[in-house]
């Protein structure tokens, strides 16, 4: 019977692997660098009909003009720590991109690379970039924060299932597929042929991964996909491999991107949330909103602390892991959801879908620990 390994490293070469740029990572040599790579780092211009808030993330050299992205804030966080990072930008706006990071102060710290996620000449683009950093100092470690957002950019991210048309449904799942296997196909052979000891992911993703709800329907096709794809990894990275992997989804709610200015969504998402049975106490209001810096917080603290350990986030954090209610309330919820009656058993919902997740943590973040780590994040107020 052939091993895991010898099966691995013979899909990998068909794959073309065995093709790309050779480089090793040197994880005992004692001035060996880690290095994150963050993917689909983008910094753009203030929508029309923007809404200066506290809960957006603004890019500090051009002040109010510019909003940063979840990965692009999480790789300027790193490098105020004095990491290196790999930051991959998005198709088509490379140049542009490229020029507002060089106004960063830490710009020194990063090296940038373009292409299809989906594609072997991506692997190939980061590969190239690790040897050439590695000619000048050894690296040790990489770690990955994978990230794409569904609804960024589009004019009406959210819409009830009769208007989307399958076409699209059809090419958000290919996409997102196409995506994954990348990504399974580079870490097993980063694990199993480039010296790497351990693997660390970290992948923001939404709610939407655990609670299909209304008006979300493609959005949610996009993020289960994610949550399917990085469950299985969990559970084939080492057994393939022979290494141990980290692998962290972040799922966090309703995020101050710009996309939240527009009354339209506004509504939808209020919609939604009397749907799905928790509505907003005042729904004229203000929809409560994470802070990308909040997200790329977390993100940093699970790419910074070593494995046994619980990071250490401060209560403005860790307040958002209590499904947008108090600590108290959650629990109280939690066990009456659970009931019996002689051999019957049932889960009523008195809960979000996602508060019922094996694994999940409340009130505290956990522990960092090899597999798998789903992590909810919600503002206060954000009930569904």
């Amino acid at each position: 019977m052939t091993d895991p390994l010898t099966i691995t490293g013979i899909h990998l070469k068909k794959k073309g692997f065995d093709t790309l740029p050779a480089f090793s990572f040197t994880p005992n040599d004692p001035q060996a660098m880690n290095i994150t790579l963050f993917t689909n780092c983008c910094i753009y211009d203030t929508p029309a009909g923007h809404n200066e808030s506290d809960t957006k993330s603004y890019y500090k050299p051009t002040g109010r003009k510019h909003l940063v992205n979840i990965t692009a804030r999480a790789a300027l966080l790193l490098t105020e720590k004095g990491a290196r990072v790999i930051v991959h930008l998005p198709e088509g706006v490379g140049n542009r991109v490229r020029e507002l990071f060089s106004l960063h102060p830490n710009a020194s710290a990063i090296t940038f690379i373009e292409g299809d996620l989906a594609s072997l000449s991506f692997v190939g683009e980061l590969y190239s970039a690790l040897r050439e950093i590695a000619r000048k100092q050894p690296v040790g470690q990489l770690s990955i924060c994978l990230y794409d957002s569904f609804a960024a950019g589009r004019k009406k991210p959210f819409a009830p299932m009769i208007e989307e048309s399958l076409e699209d449904v059809t090419r958000c799942a290919v996409t997102r597929l196409a995506v994954f296997t990348t990504l399974s196909d580079l870490s097993h052979d980063l694990l199993l042929n480039k010296g790497l000891l351990e693997l660390r992911l970290v992948v923001p993703t939404a709610l939407a991964a655990r609670r299909a709800s209304a008006h979300l329907f493609t959005d949610t096709v996009h993020k289960v996909l994610s949550t399917t794809a990085l469950r299985t990894l969990a559970y084939e990275l080492s057994h393939y491999t022979g290494k141990n992997a980290v692998i962290v989804e972040l799922m966090p709610g309703i995020v101050d991107t710009g996309m939240y200015d527009d009354q339209e969504v506004i509504r939808t998402v209020q919609e939604e949330a009397a749907l799905d049975g928790f509505p907003f106490a005042y729904p004229n209001e203000t929809l409560p909103m994470l802070s990308p810096d909040e997200i790329a917080e977390v993100i940093v603290l699970y790419l910074s602390t070593s494995v046994g350990k619980k990071p250490k986030a401060d209560s403005r954090l860790e307040n958002l892991t209590t499904a947008g209610r108090s600590q108290m309330e959650v629990a109280q919820l939690l066990q009456k959801s659970f009931s019996q009656e002689g051999p019957s058993l049932w889960v009523e919902k008195l809960l979000p879908d996602y508060c019922y997740v094996p694994e999940a943590t409340w009130g505290t973040f956990p522990p960092l620990r090899y597999g798998y780590i789903p992590i909810p994040l919600t503002p206060k107020g954000q009930l569904f």
